[in-house]
């Protein structure tokens, strides 16, 4: 595949999603708008946003796959690596759906401890995590959320792991 294609087709799912996902919104009551602090004296952000959001997201995951599928990464790693939040964001969703607040709660606590440990910080993560809770949540919320923890894994991961090696190497006495 030429680079720039998969980042083309994700941001073409991207948009058939997203689209499928307003469709339906607009025939079961209406586009959501989600107002902060969840009061409705408060500005609100509706999901049609996501028509620019969702497939935007995508096709910078795609450039950045491409970037590393590329450098050498298999793609098998990708996959998996996206495949893992994809699951977690619709069990999240699902537990939330179904009112199964303890369950919503684990997860969502789960999932920036998760990022300090795992490579979360790549794109495949944030965007299969967003995919995971598009139709419950619409685009807004988990992009927003998903950078959070892209954030905190990527300053786990890139700074703090490496300080903490460094650290603990310069610690150890040289035996010959």
């Amino acid at each position: 595949m030429s680079r720039g294609r998969l980042s083309v087709r994700l941001a073409l799912v991207g948009l058939v999603i997203e689209v499928a996902h307003l469709t339906y919104e607009h025939f079961h009551g209406g586009v959501v708008t989600h107002h902060l602090l969840r009061s409705a004296a408060m500005p609100g952000l509706s999901n049609a946003w996501g028509l620019l959001l969702m497939p935007t997201l995508a096709f910078w995951a795609g450039r950045r796959i491409e970037g590393r599928l590329v450098a050498g990464t298999a793609a098998r790693a990708v996959v998996l690596g996206g495949l893992v939040p994809l699951l977690l964001g619709l069990a999240l969703s699902t537990a939330f759906t179904l009112g199964r607040e303890d369950v919503t709660s684990f997860i969502f606590f789960a999932l920036p401890v998760l990022a300090l440990v795992l490579p979360a910080w790549r794109a495949e993560c944030w965007l299969g995590l967003v995919l995971g809770m598009l139709f419950t949540f619409g685009a807004l919320i988990p992009t927003v959320f998903g950078g959070l923890f892209v954030v905190l894994s990527a300053l786990a991961q890139l700074v703090v792991k490496p300080l903490l090696r460094r650290a603990l190497s310069a610690s150890k006495p040289n035996h010959p």
